[in-house]
């Protein structure tokens, strides 16, 4: 059996057979990550309520899946974020609770299948 020297390889040659995914680039949380959830969360129900006329469902399906996609990331509770959506749709009139929880469910669940990527930062006492 010959032996012989196993070398690297060049980084030219690794580019073209390796594939390297692009990274994400992380959003800059200024506050805490649970204000920021909250604060989302806080937006998502004064949006829904706030609906125009006839497109109640749209607005509830978007803010659902913004917040979802933070319930995916771990800055919020997803019976909390589903409970109080699905208050601010009945509250602003035009549809039951039950098509209101569909579309909830189904919008958060989405969203936490692409959870958000959030840069934690913690202080630091000097």
């Amino acid at each position: 059996m010959t032996r012989c020297e196993v070398v690297p390889a060049p980084r030219w040659l690794l580019r073209l057979v390796v594939k390297v995914e692009p990274r994400a680039r992380p959003v800059v949380v200024v506050s805490t990550a649970t204000r920021f959830g909250d604060t989302a969360l806080d937006r998502a129900v004064r949006e829904v309520e706030a609906a125009p006329q006839g497109r109640g469902n749209a607005v509830l399906n978007g803010n659902a899946y913004s917040v979802g996609r933070l319930v995916g990331a771990g800055l919020l509770d997803q019976s909390t974020v589903e409970a109080a959506l699905v208050d601010a749709a009945v509250r602003r009139g035009g549809e039951t609770e039950a098509r209101a929880r569909a579309i909830v469910e189904s919008g958060v669940g989405a969203g936490m299948a692409k959870p958000r990527r959030v840069a934690r930062f913690e202080a630091v006492n000097a």
